[in-house]
């Protein structure tokens, strides 16, 4: 009764990659015409306008950061930035906020030491072809801190893909089947008045992604445990220093 009106997302086109490498009846065609697409999240909640994009994509980078916890990606063995068929990825939280240059935007060449708890640090493989680089999956845990809201991502079997541009930043998406836990988590702890501005149904959302969950089956109940999902990101060069060694330079001084 409280999810009734909730709308789910009826199109035919989402954004996203084939995770399970099947065609099925449920899945999405890409904006490139590409078929398979997994990504039941935006067929759950893409109807609900504060998970929309409603303004200019140069506004959104400058709005939409996790300035709170951001997300350090560290690339090691790399030959070549065109073309390197072997490099290690470590994807890992940072105990610092992103900073703000005079334009707004978020600050290149900032300097970041890593979040102790190692569940918040997570090294695959990848490799780069012609400027993108993609990496095997594997099971990631993210932060997510805005405002009142700390509820840690965890996507299973997560991918990334991501392009170099010519002055140093990356852009990119993380592809996996997010937990449908960890993503109640962050709906949850919304306010009602929160609730009520963003016009975010809870009971819909929880009806929804339970309805859609495609991944990671419970052999106990047999239910789905996660959902196929995409997230866009955009990203500066940073510097990444342990902690031991911001001590041993205040030390110094």
């Amino acid at each position: 009764m409280l999810a009734k009106g909730f709308r789910t997302y009826e199109g035919k086109v989402a954004a996203g990659i084939n995770l399970d490498d099947k065609v099925g009846k449920g899945d999405f065609a890409g904006p490139d015409g590409s078929r398979g697409i997994d990504n039941r999240l935006w067929r759950a909640i893409g109807c609900v306008s504060a998970f929309r994009e409603s303004s200019k994509p140069e506004i959104a980078r400058k709005t939409m950061m996790s300035a709170r916890a951001p997300t350090v990606i560290q690339l090691r063995g790399v030959d070549n930035m065109q073309d390197d068929p072997d490099v290690s990825v470590t994807i890992q939280a940072v105990n610092e906020p992103l900073a703000r240059d005079g334009r707004g935007s978020t600050l290149a060449r900032a300097t970041f030491t890593p979040v102790a708890d190692p569940r918040l640090r997570a090294t695959v493989a990848g490799r780069i072809v012609n400027g993108v680089l993609t990496t095997d999956p594997i099971d990631l845990t993210l932060n997510y801190k805005e405002q009142i809201i700390d509820a840690p991502r965890h996507i299973r079997g997560a991918r990334l893909r991501a392009t170099f541009t010519p002055d140093g930043s990356v852009e990119g998406s993380l592809y996996g089947y997010y937990t449908l836990d960890s993503f109640y988590d962050s709906i949850e702890q919304m306010t009602q008045n929160g609730a009520n501005l963003s016009r975010v149904s809870c009971p819909g959302v929880r009806l929804a992604i339970d309805r859609f969950a495609d991944g990671y089956r419970d052999p106990k109940s047999g239910r789905y445990s996660a959902i196929s999902s995409a997230y866009d990101f955009v990203g500066v060069r940073a510097f990444l220093v342990a902690p031991q060694q911001v001590a041993q330079a205040g030390a110094s001084q």
